[in-house]
């Protein structure tokens, strides 16, 4: 009993701590919910190369021309849409996914240092180590969370890449006038980094 009462004063010692510096952060870290806006940007990029995909068919007969179609129609569906929910949607849950890893890492700094400070003071419970598990856990979530969000990334990356090469090539093979071709460059969103070494080491 007395063994509870002094691992809850410990507790709220460590939430006081906490609260005497407060954090600029209207909504507590959760990665599943960001990693889940991203799996949706994939779907909508995906949904934007199928009809891409159709506007290229639907160009072979086009009593206007496949090059007219192309332009007014295909090069909007590169430009318009695929780029707009690559590099405004996923750019955006991207960001905001490193964004949250950085708020994350900060938290780590803070409870290692408490840590050390209670274990300093012989008030820490588990021979001073008391929040090494919960870091060790939290370190592989967001290892996970990293690797996952990287993954979707380089999806997004490569079907944006693909609806540009098939726009091309599409106008290269009607022969249209080379001057209206597309010409502007993919949106190319960058990986997460890794977790600094000196996270885990603090």
């Amino acid at each position: 009993m007395k063994a509870a009462i002094g691992l809850l004063a410990l507790v709220a010692m460590v939430i006081a701590a906490g609260s005497a510096a407060p954090r600029a952060r209207s909504d507590p870290t959760r990665f599943r919910s960001v990693l889940a806006a991203l799996r949706s940007d994939l779907r909508k990029v995906k949904r934007d190369l199928a009809g891409e995909e159709r506007d290229i068919r639907y160009g072979r007969t086009n009593p206007a021309g496949a090059c007219y179609n192309l332009f007014n129609n295909v090069h909007y569906d590169v430009n318009q849409r695929l780029d707009h929910d690559a590099g405004a949607n996923a750019l955006i849950d991207r960001n905001n996914l490193q964004g949250q890893i950085g708020v994350m890492e900060g938290e780590i700094r803070h409870l290692s240092r408490y840590e050390k400070d209670f274990g300093n003071n012989r008030v820490a419970p588990l021979g001073g180590h008391w929040a090494e598990e919960a870091i060790g856990a939290m370190r592989a979530r967001m290892q996970h969370t990293t690797s996952s969000a990287n993954q979707l990334i380089d999806q997004v990356n490569a079907d944006v890449m693909r609806g540009y090469m098939r726009a091309r090539l599409a106008w290269e093979a009607n022969g249209c006038p080379p001057g209206d071709k597309l010409t502007t460059t993919p949106v190319h969103l960058r990986p997460l980094p890794p977790i600094p070494d000196a996270v885990w080491d603090a």
